[in-house]
């Protein structure tokens, strides 16, 4: 009913961006999961399954994952058939740039230097595995560093081309924050800047989209430096010519001044 609530559309869409970065070429068609809890008012959860297709073991770094995902459709994949559906409405395509914003900058899950230190992670586990293999059965044995020294490097730039192409990646940038959330005191004055040639910048404190539904103004345009004297979160858009940006948001954890404690 709403292609933008958050229980219906915005888990479906983190988890296609998963397998969307990922390249499972055994998927949407297999190895797809969908599950909930068994009580009253619990939400249907994607969960990947199955992915060893993924980082190029089946497929090339440059692969569209969405050609990927429409194959699906002439044979009525769940997964496929949802995501074309989704995609006609332009909310759907703007909670999608949404979460490409969360995920993909900033400390985002699929940020390269986030997927690089959890690769490393990985890799740490599996070595001595590799060189038991080296020592005992076969000295030739080498660990495969392809998703380090080629995925990481070039992925990310194959898939927002592909975005883009999607159109769930529009053309205006999201506004940049002066710092990404955090602890902060002392009134700290965050800025917002706007890095397109053009557009204003909406924003609210309290957690809310900028953005009303159907595209009209929500938040408040930005002059001014804004100066934290509460735990907020700030959310913020960009508007230009009628197109918005995706949404950029922070979390601010201030710490109140206290008086020094006598004893």
């Amino acid at each position: 009913k709403d292609a933008r609530h958050p229980g219906n559309a915005q888990a479906f869409i983190d988890y296609l961006l998963v397998s969307i970065y990922a390249h499972n070429s055994d998927w949407p068609i297999n190895n797809w999961v969908c599950a909930r809890e068994r009580k009253e008012g619990a939400k249907f959860r994607y969960l990947p399954w199955d992915s060893g297709c993924s980082f190029g073991y089946s497929g090339s770094v440059t692969n569209n994952t969405f050609a990927k995902i429409y194959s699906g459709v002439p044979g009525n994949a769940p997964i496929s058939i949802y995501y074309n559906y989704l995609h006609q409405n332009p909310e759907f395509r703007l909670l999608f740039a949404d979460r490409i914003q969360k995920h993909f900058f900033g400390q985002g899950a699929l940020t390269d230097r986030n997927i690089s230190n959890r690769y490393a992670e990985m890799k740490a586990v599996m070595q001595p595995i590799v060189t038991y293999v080296q020592t005992n059965y076969n000295k030739n044995a080498r660990y495969n560093d392809n998703v380090q020294t080629d995925w990481i490097p070039r992925r990310r730039a194959v898939v927002f081309t592909d975005f883009r192409a999607e159109g769930v990646w529009p053309s205006i940038a999201a506004p940049v924050l002066s710092r990404e959330g955090g602890v902060v005191s002392n009134g700290f004055a965050l800025t917002l800047s706007n890095t397109n040639a053009s557009g204003t910048i909406y924003y609210t404190i309290d957690g809310s989209d900028p953005r009303a539904m159907g595209g009209a103004a929500g938040g408040q345009v930005y002059t001014a430096a804004i100066s934290v004297t509460n735990s907020i979160v700030v959310r913020a858009r960009v508007l230009d010519d009628g197109e918005w940006s995706p949404v950029n948001e922070a979390t601010f954890l201030y710490a109140y001044p206290f008086d020094a404690v006598k004893l």
